[in-house]
C-alpha cells in the first residue's frame, strides 16, 4: 500500500476536521447561544421563531433542556445552517443544498 505523502494541499482545515478536533464551539447549547449572538438575536426573539418561552430556549442554551427534532429544523433555518452543525456533526456552518421533492417527481415522470 502507497503511503501518502502529507502536503499542504491535503491537510485538514477547520472546516473539514471532524468536529471533535477543532476548536469550534463543542457542544449545541455553545452553538445556539454563538450563533444567536452572531445573529444580533435575543433570546426572546429565537423563542417566538420557535413558538416557546424564553425561559425553555434559556434552558437549550444552559443545556438544561435539548429541543425536539422540529426545534432543530427551525433553529438551523433561522441560523442560516444545519442542524448537523448545531448538534456538533460537522464543524461546517454552511447548509447543505436542500433537495426539492416536486423537481425529483417531475424528472421521474419524464
Amino acid at each position: 500500500m502507497e503511503e501518502k505523502k502529507v502536503t499542504e494541499e491535503n491537510q485538514p482545515t477547520e472546516e473539514n476536521k471532524p468536529a471533535e478536533e477543532t476548536e469550534a464551539a463543542h457542544t449545541l447549547q455553545e452553538r445556539l447561544r454563538e450563533l444567536r449572538e452572531d445573529c444580533g438575536l435575543y433570546q426572546k426573539e429565537v423563542a417566538e421563531a420557535l413558538g416557546c418561552t424564553q425561559q425553555t430556549y434559556s434552558r437549550y442554551e444552559t443545556g438544561e433542556l435539548e429541543p425536539s427534532v422540529k426545534g432543530l429544523r427551525i433553529l438551523a433555518d433561522l441560523f442560516g445552517t444545519s442542524s448537523d452543525y448545531l448538534i456538533c456533526l460537522t464543524n461546517t456552518k454552511k447548509p447543505y443544498r436542500r433537495i426539492d421533492p416536486n423537481k425529483k417527481k417531475k424528472a421521474e415522470k419524464k
